[in-house]
């Protein structure tokens, strides 16, 4: 009777160090989608109808970024804990790793159109690969706990069919609360796991802050932490832009981004809507970002706040006017925005070093 035990628990051990993993969801060479019904409906509309829809407060009350992660599915026999890798290499290098009990995973903030190699890992036993390639649809939507209207300025085509780098430069609100007496900085807002996926994720070593003086009140350093540069450069936006003092500003604004030692970069003002958002205009444009996707780029901030005084008339407009005075009709927006940043003061030197830093090769 022993050995009758014996041998039924020898073939229970064999049959679990050789369970298959079976890979269920993503499909193999599936497109996987990152962003919400509303949203993917919104950026597929024509120019005329997403500003009509701006325009539009019962269209707009509703509206939040949601986040939608990509789930990772399998089955398995076993009850052991698993190993999730995903990887941009089908050797697997750098890949991300996540151990898990259950069958399923949920993974937030992938890049935008690019091919990912996954698999399961088990104790005894290694799934097949499989492949799925992100939807080539921007803005790259992130998750960063705390806070809010977190995009990649990347992802994007640019000059010369050139996609812009992902990773490189992010977009947000602040990382903390604005000054209330003007002398104290606000409390922070971002919380941990967003901390940790700047910094390690992303691996952010240049926190530039559009805020006011007001603002910012007493801050010394970047709510990231001592290791991240805080560089403080009160931000004008809109038409200021394209004064005399508005060029001033974006010269010194722009030079942050000429030196690859910033990088990564993370860009906020406080709602990162008006100053950020027209710094973010000024930086896709001249990276030869379409006309197009430049104006769903600022469009998009409706996802993150309802306030009916952003509306492009009042705010965006004025910067595609101001644009158009550097060239003529058919000079592209990337050649206008080069000679606006060179009445400035920017040199080509400067130019071309930022597109080297952010255009793929």
């Amino acid at each position: 009777m022993k050995k009758l035990s014996l041998l039924f628990a020898t073939l229970i051990i064999s049959i679990s160090a050789f369970a298959k993993i079976e890979l269920t969801a993503p499909l193999e060479n599936a497109v996987v989608s990152r962003h919400s019904k509303l949203s993917r409906l919104f950026l597929n509309k024509s120019s005329k109808e997403r500003n009509a829809l701006m325009c539009d407060e019962k269209y707009r009350k509703p509206l939040e970024c949601r986040y939608y992660p990509i789930k990772f599915a399998w089955n398995s026999d076993s009850k052991e804990t698993f190993t999730l890798q995903i990887s941009e290499n089908p050797d697997f290098k750098n890949p991300i790793e996540i151990k898990t009990k259950k069958k399923y995973y949920r993974l937030q903030n992938l890049k935008m159109a690019q091919k990912y190699y996954w698999r399961v890992l088990g104790k005894n036993d290694i799934s097949k690969t499989r492949t799925f390639t992100t939807e080539d649809l921007a803005p790259r939507v992130l998750k960063i706990d705390g806070i809010g209207n977190a995009r990649d300025l990347g992802g994007r085509v640019g000059l010369n069919g050139k996609r812009i780098k992902q990773n490189l430069i992010i977009r947000s609100v602040a990382f903390n609360r604005p000054s209330e007496d003007g002398t104290t900085a606000g409390k922070d807002t971002i919380k941990p796991d967003g901390k940790k996926f700047l910094l390690n994720s992303i691996g952010i070593k240049t926190d530039l802050d559009l805020r006011s003086k007001k603002e910012v009140a007493n801050m010394k350093a970047s709510p990231l932490g001592k290791n991240v540069k805080w560089v403080h450069i009160p931000a004008l936006c809109y038409a200021q832009t394209f004064t005399e003092n508005g060029k001033k500003n974006y010269a010194q604004l722009f030079r942050i981004f000429c030196d690859k030692n910033n990088y990564p970069i993370s860009i906020h003002c406080q709602a990162g809507a008006d100053r950020t958002g027209t710094l973010c205009y000024i930086l896709n444009a001249v990276l030869g970002v379409s006309d197009d996707e430049l104006e769903k780029d600022w469009q998009f901030t409706i996802f993150a706040t309802n306030n009916m005084a952003f509306a492009p008339q009042r705010r965006y407009f004025p910067i595609v006017e101001n644009i158009k005075k550097f060239g003529t009709e058919k000079e592209s927006t990337a050649t206008k925005t080069e000679r606006f940043l060179k009445s400035a003061g920017i040199t080509d030197a400067e130019i071309l070093a930022f597109r080297k830093i952010m255009l793929e090769k």
